[in-house]
């Protein structure tokens, strides 16, 4: 009995900080906005796409080089 008290005093903080190490992260974050607010049916408006990025992280194009995936710029 004394072994499974020692077991689970060493093995529950293991679990318990393996457990909060699953926390989500977000590299990306995006803004989005459009060319001109007085539009109308049929005007051409564009949809403008930021992405800010953290460093160390990086975004890539859906085309492949000889190497690899492109780093999307």
């Amino acid at each position: 009995m004394n072994f499974v008290r020692i077991l689970f005093l060493v093995l529950f903080p293991f679990f318990f900080l393996c457990s909060k190490a699953d926390g989500v992260i977000t590299p990306v974050t995006f803004t989005y906005g459009i060319s001109k607010t007085d539009y109308k049916a049929g005007d051409t408006v564009e949809l403008i796409i930021n992405a800010k990025i953290i460093d160390g992280w990086y975004l890539y194009s859906t085309e492949f080089a000889a190497d690899g995936p492109i780093k999307f710029e």
